[in-house]
């Protein structure tokens, strides 16, 4: 059976002084290098946002980080600008050990779409089974709860076999939420 590893959002920008903080991230690095040691698949899912993203809170007068807002019939959690596209805070965190042969996946370039999945490429999916990957293993960064259950849960739907490992995983965000 073929496992893969998932990394989510171990970006800049979710680290002690980044603009989307998360609570105790700093470990993070070192553990999930050890950890990937034991995946022959290591994936790397990373949010890059254009700065005029409908996500942002500084897009959408009177309104502040934490509000939410419905727009296009959905409704969207709004945040402060990270992850912005091309920006340092983008990036992997510069303990990330990431190799050649690892995979990266991008989402949030389209600045009217909100992100619904850890992926905005619909052959993703397909691209995994055709990897021969059976199980997965998520770690990183976990800000968006809804969007953490959804991808579960579509994975499951497809016969993955998925486990959250709770010790490589970061979910409270400081100081906005």
């Amino acid at each position: 059976m073929s496992k893969a590893l998932f990394c989510i959002d171990m970006q800049v920008d979710h680290f002690p002084m980044g603009m989307l903080e998360v609570e105790n991230s700093s470990e993070l690095p070192t553990s999930i290098n050890a950890r990937r040691k034991e995946f022959q698949h290591v994936y790397f899912f990373k949010a890059s946002y254009p700065a005029d993203h409908i996500r942002f809170a500084a897009n959408h007068l009177w309104r502040k980080p934490g509000a939410e807002i419905e727009l296009k019939g959905q409704s969207i959690h709004l945040y402060p600008m990270y992850c912005i596209e091309s920006s340092w805070g983008a990036e992997l965190h510069p303990q990330i050990q990431k190799k050649d042969s690892d995979m990266l996946v991008m989402r949030g370039s389209d600045p009217s779409n909100n992100p619904i999945s850890l992926w905005d490429d619909p052959k993703f999916l397909l691209d995994l089974k055709h990897a021969g990957i059976e199980e997965i293993e998520l770690s990183g960064i976990l800000i968006e709860q809804k969007i953490i259950r959804d991808s579960i849960d579509e994975l499951e739907s497809k016969g993955f076999i998925v486990h959250l490992n709770k010790a490589l995983t970061c979910s409270k965000l400081l100081p906005y939420f």
